[in-house]
């Protein structure tokens, strides 16, 4: 549409000027057959110009791959002054050099460290882990502490003879998580003789998932991977499609029902370490920072929640919206259609990791699930919503997200499955976002987690109520009548 648009406007005949036809004059031939492909050719150029731009709509709607936003604003470096920009996005301004193609980054807003390595080979010989990947009923019971990784020295190889990465001191708040990892960093003698099985040209991002099973965690390593891929990748690198980069876990997890959004997010499949040929080489490799150093994380969120609320002031939180638009795109999602809707999330019994145990069950569940979906039907589908159940244990990830951002009110109890309101924003439409409703019981009542995703989601509309303790089946009683109030606040 665009290349017959600027066809059309360049065509002479329409910029060719037709003197105007006289009561007392008969335009020749050419007068006449030159004004009627004028008024035909302006015709064309307006019905072009309406169907782009009702094409440009639908793609804002459908948020198409080709918007893309500036990749400078994630690479700039930004000071602990400006907070919005060290917060979410490079604020890792104090650099610690380790070696040579060697060095370290730390944010003090954040205290998060990521390391960036060249032509590293590794050793996993040194390293022990389990395999990972495996099914759950494969390694039920299978301890925690042997799906992380055990380093020992010379695991990382460095090309410098000069480096003794054991003589470096190293910061142990700055090196939390990464300080095993740093220090079995070795160069010297060993340098001059490895031999590569393989090199790896595109950079690799190297990541440990410590709670990998849990919805919530998962979006805060999510986060600090797609930073670190926005800072490190190629600089010519301006969207996700082009795939500029290599996810390596460094645990040996079993599946999850996680796994799912590293593929779609990222457009690869990690691979553990473990499936890495021994002696590979990386040409350049990134130590994403774990995350729970993440601007998600509710330990950082906790401690700079006076100050979030500055960085969505208009227009926005750009960082977010960069990261919310890139995961919808993965996601291919939809832009929502028919009633406005009404989402209650359950939540039931499942399986998520070795370790869990079936007969204590899931906690926080609702003892009368029923009743709350019949009061909010009985008082809302009269005024034109639709009430629906989302339970989310025997959901696709691609149906989670998708019945998230079709819903017009969120409701749920406290946990993991209400991180998805991050993806939530106000399109100001009568089925458009309203808000999200937290129930809380009363051992939660001071965790803010969602009330502070909410915020960074275009400043949602969040309410909390209260609910009964837990019975001895984990179920809580909900005041249907609370609940109802609640959504009615939201409508108004």
């Amino acid at each position: 549409f665009r290349s017959l648009l600027e066809l059309f406007r360049n065509d002479p005949v329409v910029n060719e000027k037709v003197l105007p036809a006289e009561d007392n004059h008969i335009p020749d031939v050419h007068s006449t057959k030159l004004r009627q492909t004028n008024n035909n050719n302006r015709d064309t150029i307006k019905l072009l110009e309406e169907q782009l731009q009702d094409l440009s709509s639908r793609n804002n709607n459908l948020n198409i791959k080709t918007r893309k936003y500036d990749s400078s604003i994630w690479r700039k470096e930004h000071t602990p002054y400006e907070f919005c920009g060290s917060y979410y996005a490079n604020g890792f301004t104090a650099k610690i050099p380790i070696c040579d193609g060697f060095t370290c980054e730390h944010n003090p807003t954040t205290e998060a460290t990521t390391c960036v390595l060249h032509d590293i080979m590794i050793d996993k010989e040194k390293l022990k882990v389990s395999k990972g990947g495996e099914d759950i009923s494969q390694v039920r019971n299978r301890e925690n502490r042997d799906e992380l990784p055990m380093y020992s020295s010379g695991v990382v190889l460095v090309n410098d003879e000069n480096c003794e990465v054991g003589r470096v001191g190293l910061d142990s708040m700055q090196f939390k998580y990464h300080g095993k990892f740093v220090k079995s960093v070795t160069g010297g003698k060993k340098s001059q003789n490895r031999e590569c099985s393989t090199v790896v040209q595109k950079t690799t991002l190297f990541i440990t998932r410590y709670e990998y099973a849990n919805l919530y965690h998962t979006y805060t390593d999510l986060y600090n991977l797609f930073l670190a891929m926005k800072v490190h990748a190629d600089e010519n690198y301006e969207g996700l499609e082009l795939d500029p980069v290599q996810v390596v876990f460094l645990d040996g997890h079993s599946k999850s029902h996680m796994d799912e959004l590293w593929v779609k997010l990222f457009r690869t499949k990690p691979t553990y370490v473990s499936d890495v040929p021994d002696k590979t080489c990386f040409k350049k490799a990134v130590l994403v920072a774990p995350g729970y150093t993440s601007p998600l994380s509710i330990f950082m969120m906790g401690k700079k929640s006076r100050k979030l609320g500055q960085c969505n002031l208009p227009p926005g939180n750009q960082f977010i919206k960069n990261f919310v638009q890139e995961f919808k795109q993965a996601f291919g999602i939809k832009p929502r259609s028919g009633k406005p809707t009404i989402l209650l999330v359950s939540r039931h019994d499942y399986v998520a990791h070795p370790r869990s145990k079936p007969k204590s069950g899931t906690s926080r569940k609702f003892e009368n699930e029923q009743e709350l979906l019949g009061e909010l039907a009985n008082t809302f589908e009269s005024k034109g919503y639709q009430v629906k159940l989302a339970t989310f244990e025997t959901m696709t990830m691609q149906q989670q997200i998708q019945a998230v951002s079709d819903s017009s009110i969120l409701v749920g109890m406290h946990g993991a499955g209400l991180s998805h309101v991050l993806l939530k924003t106000i399109d100001g439409s009568e089925s458009g976002n309203r808000g999200v409703v937290e129930i809380v019981p009363p051992s939660h009542s001071s965790s803010k987690h969602f009330e502070y995703l909410a915020q960074m989601a275009d400043a949602l509309p969040y309410l909390r109520i209260t609910c009964g303790s837990a019975n001895r089946n984990n179920e809580h009683y909900v005041d249907p009548i609370k609940l109802v109030e609640a959504v009615e606040r939201l409508l108004k």
